[in-house]
């Protein structure tokens, strides 16, 4: 709900009109149509457009249809980022401070696209309107996007370290691991 409210918050602000799309992976047909119907309700539903969960083919062809993508907080879509990135599409995400909704930004920063990463609502909001304000703006980072290798950055080889480095922790401290166990277990 807090993310609909910046998204109203976005639509009432931006100097454009335009349409929110959204691409949920729902299967269910129940929750389906609760979430479009409460969409619908807070923004309007001449200014949404939900589409219901599509084959991957079709999902991407929407996808490319945007001129930004807008990641979900506070559950953030890692592949939402790497699909988008793909595309060469802009994509504002927030640095959560859980390991999911910190993936996305995480990303971004490896892509060296930090600027494209929000700290919160406010900044988040702020970063959208930039994008869908300033053709000049969306265009330099569509340009910075188009140049990224990003096969090779995702197949990047030296990542095996921090495997390394994890598992070496937890062999290390697995017996401190296993009495905390113990404790919580109690």
């Amino acid at each position: 709900y807090e993310q609909l409210q910046v998204l109203l918050k976005i639509q009432k602000l931006a100097k454009i009109d335009f349409k929110f799309r959204f691409l949920p992976a729902i299967a269910n047909d129940i929750l389906y149509l609760c979430l479009k119907e409460d969409i619908e309700v807070l923004l309007g539903k001449d200014n949404v457009e939900i589409i219901t969960p599509q084959p991957y083919e079709k999902y991407m062809k929407f996808l490319n249809e945007a001129d930004i993508i807008i990641d979900s907080f506070h559950f953030g879509g890692y592949n939402t980022i790497i699909d988008a990135v793909y595309l060469n599409k802009p994509v504002i995400t927030i640095r959560g401070d859980k390991a999911y909704n910190r993936f996305a930004a995480a990303l971004l920063d490896k892509l060296g696209l930090n600027q494209l990463i929000a700290d919160n609502y406010e900044d988040y909001t702020d970063k959208i309107l930039k994008l869908i304000h300033d053709k000049i703006y969306r265009e330099q980072i569509i340009k910075i996007l188009s140049q990224i290798d990003l096969k090779n950055i995702l197949d990047d080889k030296n990542e095996t370290k921090y495997f390394k480095k994890a598992i070496d922790f937890l062999l290390d401290k697995h017996n401190t691991l296993i009495d905390k166990q113990k404790i919580i277990e109690i």
